[in-house]
């Protein structure tokens, strides 16, 4: 194996390529399928970007109950205080 296909299989491992993955890329280098490449490329990025929407989106609900959660420990924080104001006044 030359130092070239050595980079590419690190590279396309390191993008969470699979063993099927790289050997096809392999084969489309080889041959000098730039076509092919690209394809398997664009696929890999597509497939990334799909989990950053779907992490995005599942951060997105976190931080809405988040800022639910807070809200209403807020409310209920002002409520006791207000409760302990009127057993004060009325004490």
């Amino acid at each position: 194996m030359n130092e070239k296909n050595k980079e590419i299989i690190e590279n396309l491992a390191d993008a969470g390529c699979d063993e099927a993955i790289i050997q096809e890329y392999l084969r489309h280098f080889e041959t000098n399928n730039s076509i092919g490449q690209s394809r398997i490329l664009s696929q890999r990025r597509c497939e990334l970007l799909d989990r950053i929407h779907t992490s995005q989106k599942q951060l997105d609900c976190l931080d809405y109950f988040i800022h639910y959660q807070q809200k209403r420990e807020r409310q209920s924080s002002v409520t006791e205080r207000h409760g302990d104001l009127k057993r004060k006044k009325n004490a």
